[in-house]
């Protein structure tokens, strides 16, 4: 999944008050981007907030704002990215924070439901299956959970070029491991036929390594 990026600055819930001067902008699980961000009609995203301080800064610089978020876990946050003319000062700062005496999560996944996912059907893959692992196989249709970025498995590790990670499952806060074998430990290489291309040695040719399996 693509790397979630977030700039807050949550403060002390103490230090704010709604009788404060500035003006306030409220987002909500709940809200609708087409609202006008008041607290009876909140926004869904705080990227619709951060437009909405852009558009009054250019009416009225000098005042502060302040974005509340209500209680709730904000799935799938995409990047909240703050550039300069989203800058506040120390006398009309600009702050994002929770709602006072509100619990706000932002999550950059979205949580699958467990109704969801059904035995596998698939008679194809189904022959793949050892005999005694049919019937116990889950699936999961992860476009219809809307998920259609599914990033692209690539080699990770020493001497590769960094990218971004593929998707991850996390379940009960733990991430899970793909499928691979051995379930647990390493595999044991046996006879090495081919070392493959070796470039710091000058073989360029990119051919793997072949090599028997104890």
């Amino acid at each position: 999944m693509r790397p979630i990026l977030f700039a807050l600055l949550l403060l002390p819930l103490a230090s704010f008050s709604q009788g404060g001067a500035g003006r306030f902008f409220y987002v909500s699980p709940l809200g609708n981007d087409k609202n006008p961000g008041t607290l009876e009609r909140p926004f869904a995203s705080p990227q619709q907030a951060r437009q909405a301080i852009r558009n009054a800064k250019t009416l009225a610089p000098e005042q502060a704002f302040t974005v509340y978020f209500r209680e709730g876990t904000y799935q799938g946050m995409a990047t909240l990215d703050l550039q300069a003319a989203d800058s506040g000062s120390l006398r009309f700062p600009i702050t994002y924070a929770a709602y006072p005496g509100e619990n706000v999560r932002l999550h950059g996944g979205v949580f699958l439901k467990n109704k969801d996912f059904k035995p596998l059907s698939d008679p194809v893959v189904l022959r793949r299956l050892v005999p005694e692992a049919r019937g116990k196989v889950l699936v999961l249709q992860l476009k219809k959970s809307g998920i259609s970025d599914f990033g692209t498995l690539r080699q990770h590790g020493f001497g590769t070029t960094p990218e971004p990670a593929a998707l991850e499952l996390f379940i009960d806060g733990q991430r899970q491991t793909l499928a691979r074998y051995p379930n647990e430990g390493i595999l044991k290489i046996g006879k090495l036929y081919d070392r493959g291309s070796i470039p710091r040695q000058g073989d360029h040719s990119n051919r793997g390594a072949e090599f028997g399996y104890e």
